[in-house]
């Protein structure tokens, strides 16, 4: 086999091989509704967080009242 006819059929196994990567890494991909799907979690997971830690501080320091508020709007009901 001559030099030429080797360098040619490694140059067709690296596409080849760089074809079936390229296509493995999009099947990996994430959809953008499955990412939306993850960030709303994360945002929800973040909230929660945030929401016991003031209700522990509700809990632990006298005259402070935990309210959690809505779109501006006090939601009455001590929480704590």
């Amino acid at each position: 086999m001559e030099f030429q006819d080797r360098l040619k059929q490694a140059i067709d196994r690296g596409n080849r091989l760089r074809t079936r990567r390229d296509q493995e890494a999009a099947r990996k991909e994430l959809t953008l509704e499955e990412r939306r799907e993850l960030h709303s979690q994360a945002r929800l997971d973040i909230s929660d967080r945030i929401e016991e830690r003031l209700r522990q501080l509700s809990e632990n320091f006298p005259g402070f009242q935990y309210d959690t508020i809505f779109g501006g709007d006090r939601a009455s009901g001590h929480r704590g």
